[in-house]
């Protein structure tokens, strides 16, 4: 069962490597080469290319650790930590490849959905609404609505992330993730610290 076990991640971290370096070129026999075992025990375990890419998409949404930023001594600051980690996240190199692996295999991404998104407010949404209810509980601000606070930073964090591509051609550069983080974090907190 042991030995099972360890051979299903073997395989899923092939698939995983290969999907993300080959994109829509990636094949069952690339898993089972990178995965030092035979096509055999590649198939035995999925039986198409898609179960086992969707597999592997899903270890990787289980394997995203939540977004990590450090508390400070302002909550202005501490939300500057927080979405500059968060754009961080998103633009490594490992996101942006997990991305285009995804842009190139769309057929998976409905059967996905829920699943990317319980990932998305794992990751990213669950700390920012921890760290709005701790400024609020420490009377830090005061917000009508703490999810709906959340929300919004956390649309205005994700549209900065994908409208801002600095390798588009013909795009104006945007500005780093640190100037926009402490933009954001500014504005956001001179509208919630309380007076």
């Amino acid at each position: 069962m042991e030995e099972a076990a360890r051979i299903d991640r073997t395989i899923l971290e092939a698939a995983r490597k290969v999907l993300l370096q080959h994109g829509e070129a990636a094949s069952l026999n690339a898993v089972a080469q990178e995965a030092g075992l035979s096509r055999k025990s590649v198939y035995a375990r999925y039986a198409n290319r898609e179960d086992l890419f969707v597999a592997a998409v899903r270890l990787t949404l289980r394997d995203v650790e939540p977004v990590r930023f450090a508390y400070a001594d302002s909550f202005e600051e501490t939300l500057r930590n927080y979405v500059e980690a968060a754009l961080d996240l998103v633009s490594s190199s490992a996101a942006v490849a997990f991305q285009q692996a995804l842009a190139t295999n769309v057929h998976i991404v409905p059967q996905m959905r829920g699943e990317m998104m319980d990932a998305s407010h794992r990751i990213f949404f669950t700390p920012l609404l921890d760290l709005l209810q701790n400024a609020r509980a420490s009377a830090e601000i005061v917000p009508d609505n703490t999810p709906l606070t959340a929300l919004m930073i956390f649309n205005a964090t994700v549209a900065y992330a994908t409208t801002c591509k600095e390798d588009e051609p013909g795009r104006k550069p945007c500005s780093s993730n640190a100037d926009y983080a402490r933009l954001l974090a500014r504005t956001v907190a001179h509208g919630l610290i309380a007076r």
